[in-house]
């Protein structure tokens, strides 16, 4: 049975229309429309308000807190919800609903909270399937995940109730928004960033939890405590692995993000989710989807997805076993991919460890190159200003009345006493008088017929050039 007879999306709009909404080319009647597609879309809500930021980046103006619209939300900034959340801002919207930065009064700490909208909160069941979930995405454990806090409702002034539940709030940007303002990432930090969010990922699997949401939007970057980590978030379309139970013909997600099987109306599994890893990890290497972008799960179901051109074709200078990794992933066949997220980050924290060491290595070698140039160019440049001085010293012009170059080394002698002895010593004249010298008699000085020698003045003033600190 086909996945569509049930679920019929509207098409999404093509870049090219996003781009002119985001530049004020479009068309009042077609501005309305994207508009109010956006508010059924999540992703493309999502694609509209990180490609507006990256636009705005990339203009070098400032951007403030996104409120995705002139209204405030549901929620107004300074409200009181459930008698314990303030809301501080919203900070997005999509099909689901609104997430809002509130602080927790009860624990003085800042949470992100997340609604569900009445139209899904109203379906049969609906409520009660976020609740076993969302019990389950709280015991999931682990620095790559966000953590799940709490399901409550907020009474209305009309009398209706809204749900909502909190979750960890993240300062920082998404993965998306770093794609679009910087492209790829580099090759260690992309392969160390993947193999952490295969970590979380398994984790989020350990708890029989399939995300089925898989892709840069739903990954948060923040150097918050230290450096960049990378964190799963919105378990808003989050299901329990249960393939034998699960149902069949109805599409969630992102088209470009969903396996062959789902397209086929397949159930989401663990090996699903490893898929759409498969294409974020693409991305991250090139900066490019494997395919080319669907605007909607039916056109996404007619393309060729077999054999997708390995990264190293966009991005020369991959390793092999990386190339192979990413399209292992991506077989049409879920038995073909990795065996699970576990043996996913095994393989990539071998691969991340690797290249690591080739670039400490690397920086090594260099350091060590620039090092030798110095200690090669000191010695020779200590040695031409010595040789520079010593010339100097040595050429005084004839009428120059300097006193002689030992004259600042040796004491004035005392007067001459002519019952003392004649001593001539001129070690003894360079050093102190000690205790057993005092009994001698003081020292003359006598004119010879000869005059004395020049000390040679390298030998007086300078250290000796072949022992630079103990290096040649």
């Amino acid at each position: 049975m086909s996945s569509f007879a049930s679920f019929t999306p509207k098409p999404c709009p093509p870049e090219s229309e996003v781009l002119a909404l985001l530049c004020g080319e479009l068309e009042p009647d077609a501005h309305a429309r994207l508009l109010a597609h956006t508010e059924r879309c999540s992703g493309c809500a999502m694609v509209v308000a990180e490609a507006g930021l990256a636009l705005s980046a990339s203009h070098g103006r400032a951007v403030a807190p996104a409120t995705a619209g002139a209204s405030h939300g549901v929620f107004a900034p300074g409200q009181l919800v459930a008698s314990r959340y303030l809301i501080e801002r919203r900070i997005g919207r999509g099909g689901m609903g609104e997430v809002y930065a509130a602080l927790d009064q009860e624990f003085d700490d800042r949470v992100a909270l997340k609604t569900i909208s009445r139209g899904s909160a109203s379906e049969p069941g609906v409520v009660d399937r976020f609740k076993l979930e969302l019990r389950l995405a709280r015991r999931i454990s682990h620095p790559s995940v966000c953590r799940v806090f709490e399901f409550g409702r907020h009474e209305l002034a009309n009398g209706a109730s809204l749900c909502f539940f909190t979750l960890q709030f993240i300062e920082g940007v998404t993965l998306r928004r770093r794609l679009l303002e910087s492209g790829p990432l580099e090759l260690v930090a992309a392969v160390e960033l993947a193999a952490n969010l295969a970590l979380g990922l398994q984790a989020i699997h350990a708890q029989c939890v399939v995300h089925r949401d898989i892709k840069p939007e739903n990954v948060m970057l923040t150097s918050e405590h230290g450096p960049t980590a990378a964190i799963w978030v919105d378990f808003g379309l989050a299901r329990i692995d249960l393939r034998e139970t699960a149902s069949v013909g109805l599409l969630a997600g992102t088209p470009d993000y969903s396996a062959p099987e789902l397209l086929r109306g397949g159930v989401a599994s663990r090996s699903s989710d490893l898929y759409a890893f498969g294409v974020v990890m693409y991305e991250l290497l090139t900066g490019a989807l494997p395919f080319s972008r669907s605007s909607s799960f039916s056109a996404a179901s007619r393309q060729e997805r077999a054999a997708p051109p390995a990264p190293s074709t966009l991005r020369p200078g991959l390793p092999t076993a990386l190339d192979a990794l990413v399209l292992e992933c991506l077989r049409v066949l879920p038995e073909d991919r990795p065996a699970s997220a576990e043996q996913l980050a095994t393989r990539l924290g071998k691969m991340a460890g690797v290249l690591r060491g080739k670039q400490i290595r690397a920086a090594g070698r260099a350091a060590s190159a620039a090092a030798a140039s110095t200690r090669w160019r000191l010695p020779l440049s200590l040695t031409f200003a010595v040789a520079v001085g010593a010339g100097l010293a040595l050429y005084r012009p004839l009428t120059e009345a300097s006193p002689p170059a030992t004259a600042a080394l040796a004491p004035e002698p005392p007067a001459p006493t002519p019952s003392a002895p004649l001593l001539v010593d001129a070690t003894i004249a360079e050093q102190p008088p000690s205790p057993e010298l005092k009994a001698l008699p003081k020292r003359v000085t006598v004119p010879l017929a000869e005059p004395e020698p020049t000390p040679e003045p390298a030998t007086t003033s300078h250290p000796p050039i072949t022992d630079f600190g103990g290096r040649r």
